[in-house]
């Protein structure tokens, strides 16, 4: 898989090969919902078993999974045996890292989140090594934007963000609102896929909100932990932002990627390299992330899916979930766009919507879930899916 941060304008020589870049995803993305569709298209229907159950939402397909991590590892394998294998199809297309890297980044999967690897391998009848080598795959050209409260008006605060991804057509598909309440720790939902017990994208009982996103300009890698894995001991262990923070700098991370935390109170991006652990916050009321470099001396975004959405931002003062829901449509990457999706931490509740190569998931109909009945304790299964339509497309900063 080869990270870029596809659309990013210059002048002259380079804006015109990146404009061929762009239009080669594209192409791309039409070829794989074409071709890869017929064999890895994961394909979902309800069932219940003991321990765990999936549901059929319009716009939306949930699952639910407690207890041990023996225990959520055997249940979901069960559960999900056949759409895992649809997904490690097409995930078995992309060139593997070195086998000492992989190595060294298997090992740094915390030992409860292997063993539920394992066991729901094992259940599955899917080869162990495999779904955890799927599992590592990280490499995802993401764009945030993040809105404190605004009490005056009535709104919580809420970040939304797109994640791009390559197959699009293949991961938007098969996404999956997973709801995971392991014994002792914090319940959470992660937006994910079937056999994908790292996170990505997430949100726990307490509101406490991750979402990882490509730092493209950090250089080099390290032994620790894999920073999906680090995402959600977040979710299971920490319920603020400050909480976060700290429990991601308390051991090195395997790379250099932002991770973005949200609570009801506020925002942050974090990372580690060589240098450190760093963390800039909001900025008049905003937080913008994308894959881009941030500025040591303002704390901002500089790349230019991270000036637009701050443009954005300077225009949107009494911003809405609508209005941020629109925002995405002006920073998603073309081609890839697997999903796009909006939290708001003080409620739980998660808005989504997913894309195909050929439609960004941004620009698609939304829907939105309270999970907080699910992260207490309550079925996925009484769970209510609202549509939210399409939203009103802002100008895309590739234009």
């Amino acid at each position: 898989m080869i990270s870029i941060n596809a659309l990013d304008r210059g002048t002259g020589l380079r804006r015109l090969a990146l404009a061929a870049l762009s239009l080669a995803l594209q192409v791309g993305a039409i070829v794989a919902e074409t071709v890869l569709g017929w064999f890895a298209s994961a394909r979902f229907a309800p069932r219940e078993i003991a321990g765990a159950r999936l549901v059929v939402r319009p716009g939306m397909v949930l699952t639910e999974a407690s207890g041990s991590p023996e225990r959520i590892g055997e249940a979901s394998g069960a559960l999900l045996a056949g759409p895992t294998r649809s997904l490690l199809r097409a995930m078995g297309l992309f060139p593997k890292l070195g086998s000492a890297r992989m190595a060294q980044l298997v090992a740094g999967i915390p030992g409860e989140h292997r063993a539920e690897l394992a066991a729901f391998a094992a259940s599955a009848g899917i080869d162990a090594k495999r779904l955890m080598h799927a599992n590592l795959v990280v490499d995802t050209c993401c764009s945030a934007l993040g809105r404190v409260a605004q009490p005056e008006a009535g709104r919580p605060l809420m970040v939304a963000r797109n994640m791009d991804f390559f197959p699009a057509a293949v991961l938007g598909g098969a996404t999956l609102v997973t709801v995971v309440r392991p014994a002792g720790r914090h319940a959470f939902a992660s937006v994910g896929w079937p056999g994908y017990n790292a996170v990505i994208s997430g949100i726990n009982a307490h509101g406490l909100t991750v979402c990882i996103l490509l730092n493209y300009a950090a250089a080099g890698t390290r032994p620790g932990t894999p920073i999906a894995y680090r995402a959600r001991q977040v979710l299971e262990g920490a319920t603020t932002v400050d909480e976060a923070a700290q429990l991601f700098a308390a051991s090195p991370v395997a790379s250099s990627h932002y991770l973005l935390l949200a609570d009801a109170a506020g925002m942050a991006v974090i990372w580690q390299d060589d240098a450190g652990v760093h963390r800039h916050d909001p900025s008049g009321g905003w937080l913008a992330c994308s894959n881009g470099a941030r500025d040591a001396v303002s704390a901002l975004a500089s790349d230019d899916r991270g000036r637009c959405l701050r443009a954005l931002a300077a225009t949107g003062g009494d911003a809405d979930d609508a209005w941020l829901r629109a925002s995405m449509t002006a920073s998603y990457l073309s081609g890839i766009n697997a999903q796009a999706m909006l939290f708001v931490p003080a409620q739980r509740r998660l808005q989504l919507a997913i894309g195909t190569g050929r439609l960004a998931a941004a620009i698609a109909p939304w829907y939105s879930v309270d999970l907080a009945p699910a992260l207490s304790g309550g079925s996925v299964a009484d769970l209510q899916v609202t549509p939210l339509g399409a939203p009103v497309r802002a100008a895309h900063y590739a234009a």
